[in-house]
C-alpha cells in the first residue's frame, strides 16, 4: 500500500491514512475486557458488603459500556511536500496503537 500510493501521488494527494481494530480483533479484546470488569464489579459489591456487615447482596442495577477509540494521525505537511517532488517514493505507512475500554457501574442491594 506505501508503494502504490507512492506511485499515485503525483495523479492525487494523500490527506490521511487512518486504522483501526478488525470487528473481530475489537469483539475479542472487548470480550475479554468485559469477562475481567465484570468480575472486578462482583468482588468489590461482595467486599464492600461485607465492609458494611451484610452477609451478600444482589444487583439492582448494572451498565456495560465498551468504547473504542483511534487517536489521530500527526499530519506530516513538510514530508508531503518532499513526497511530491520525488512521487514514487512510498507514502510512509505506521500502525499506531489504539484503546479499547469496557467499563462497568452498577448498584447493589446489600442483604443480611
Amino acid at each position: 500500500m506505501s508503494k502504490l500510493a507512492g506511485e499515485l501521488a503525483n495523479q492525487m494527494q494523500v490527506q490521511g491514512i487512518a486504522f483501526s481494530l478488525s470487528r473481530e480483533a475489537r469483539h475479542a479484546a472487548e470480550g475479554k475486557l468485559t469477562d475481567q470488569a465484570v468480575s472486578a464489579f462482583r468482588d468489590k459489591a461482595q467486599a464492600t458488603s461485607k465492609l458494611f456487615g451484610y452477609s451478600s447482596y444482589t444487583i439492582r442495577e448494572v451498565n456495560v459500556n465498551e468504547s473504542g477509540v483511534v487517536p489521530p494521525m500527526p499530519r506530516m505537511y513538510g514530508a508531503a511536500k518532499a513526497m511530491m517532488a520525488d512521487a514514487a517514493a512510498p507514502v510512509p505507512v505506521e500502525g499506531g496503537k489504539t484503546q479499547v475500554t469496557v467499563s462497568v457501574n452498577g448498584s447493589v442491594q446489600m442483604l443480611k
